[in-house]
């Protein structure tokens, strides 16, 4: 998916692209969206940046120490009281950089001690529950991506690139929270790798074989989400598109029926309609498979993420692989 661009895309889904003067095509009113983040993200990089001092390092650490309330440093970067509470207690400090940049360093004192500077151990759960958003933040996410190029720590410590990522996933599940939307895209960038001990084995199992476990389940046009078992396994929405049909979204879950719930009115589809692509809902059919707790030695979190490695569905965030040995060969 690296190479992946909006040309690409629309090749993927059989649409055509006609020249546009001063823009890159998008999916639907999304496009809007993504359009400011890119316009926003070019003055930001043109922009003179007031430089954080070396000296101030330990007053963001104070700073962080004061409001955290036992919580780390993401949970506190996407809680808007307490994102809010460090950086006034960062000015209250002398420290006067865009709240980007300060927000930059907290991280990087979580992830490198070559800042001397050391946090505290986290004492507090974080108390989110995201599981619900997992889908539209995926679907909004990869969306997102294509056109800014934030990454998810971005939407994290950019205020306005948060905004408009978490307006994109509004669109896909209206009126969820903008906190656990950015939880949810934070939570999924863990899930999306194999464990490393287990990669190769994994890798072995050919995703055919996973496939053949799972049944036709309808198309979005006539989905009856109460036929759906309420049992672990795997889900895949797959678009007819000439000969050979094209991974949309590849899910997993502990209840099947809970987890294509979300799908069934056919709104996240729906939400990246456009101009290049209009789904069409009888066009796209569901697939599902119950597994066993263990299957072929694996969970069912395990062949969702296999399938999606293999398959490179269009709205799922690609999974990291993470290799003993770079002659290893990924199928």
């Amino acid at each position: 998916m690296a190479g992946l661009n909006y040309l690409r895309i629309a090749q993927i889904l059989g649409g055509t692209i006609s020249e546009i003067p001063g823009g890159v095509p998008s999916f639907g009113s999304i496009g809007a969206v993504q359009t400011a983040a890119e316009r926003y993200r070019t003055i930001l990089s043109g922009q003179e940046r007031r430089a954080l001092e070396l000296r101030q390092y330990p007053l963001i650490a104070k700073a962080f120490e004061k409001v955290r309330d036992g919580y780390e440093v993401d949970r506190v970067l996407v809680d808007p009281a307490l994102s809010k509470a460090f950086i006034s207690e960062c000015r209250h400090l002398g420290i006067h950089a865009p709240v980007a940049e300060i927000n930059k360093r907290l991280q990087c004192f979580r992830k490198s001690s070559r800042y001397g500077v050391k946090l505290k151990p986290t004492t507090r759960a974080d108390g989110l529950d995201a599981e619900p958003l997992y889908y539209a933040a995926e679907l909004g996410y990869r969306q997102f991506s294509y056109r800014s190029r934030a990454s998810i720590d971005d939407i994290v410590t950019e205020p306005e690139t948060g905004e408009l990522f978490v307006k994109i996933c509004r669109q896909i599940k209206p009126g969820g929270s903008p906190m656990l939307f950015k939880w949810a895209a934070l939570a999924l960038r863990k899930m999306r790798s194999f464990n490393r001990r287990q990669t190769k084995r994994l890798l072995s199992v050919d995703p055919t074989d996973i496939e053949s476990q799972l049944r036709p389940a309808g198309t979005l046009d006539r989905i009856a989400v109460r036929d759906i078992p309420q049992s672990r396994g795997v889900f895949s929405f797959l678009e007819k598109n000439g000969s050979q049909p094209k991974y949309l979204y590849i899910g997993f879950g502990d209840n099947l029926r809970d987890s294509v719930e979300p799908f069934s009115q056919a709104q996240p589809f729906l939400a990246l309609a456009g101009r290049f692509w209009s789904p069409s809902l009888a066009d796209i059919s569901i697939n599902i498979g119950e597994f066993p707790k263990k299957w072929e030695g694996g969970s069912v979190r395990d062949w969702g993420l296999r399938l999606i490695n293999a398959r490179h569905p269009l709205f799922n965030i690609p999974v990291d692989i993470k290799l003993r040995s770079a002659r290893m060969q990924v199928l």
